[in-house]
């Protein structure tokens, strides 16, 4: 049987926007972060530090903005629908950034 130990993990990111709107596919590095955190299952929250930015999950179809998401972990990967991705919408750029991760869960030992 599995023991799972409780865990709490919060990085932020940092990157450069290089155009006044733009859509910034985040996945494939909370995708690592999960896997590096070693949650197997739990929540992942990403929150915006900007009001012209918003993290959006979406089949790259902006009509609604947020500035923050909630993901579920599940089996130590992002759950997630088959054409979902989650992005960063710049809408005031080029400018820096920063978003805060936040993952809370357990993990597998």
């Amino acid at each position: 049987m599995e023991t799972l130990t409780p865990l709490a993990r919060h990085v932020t990111i940092h990157l450069t926007t290089r155009e006044p709107t733009e859509f910034i596919d985040l996945t494939g590095r909370l995708e690592t972060l999960v896997a590096n955190a070693g949650i197997r299952s739990g929540i992942l929250n990403i929150q915006t530090l900007h009001t012209t930015t918003a993290v959006v999950v979406n089949e790259h179809e902006p009509l609604l903005l947020a500035s923050s998401v909630s993901l579920n972990v599940a089996s130590g990967r992002l759950l997630l629908g088959r054409w979902q991705r989650v992005f960063l919408v710049e809408l005031d750029g080029p400018r820096e950034r920063e978003m805060s991760v936040l993952m809370l869960g357990e993990s597998g030992q």
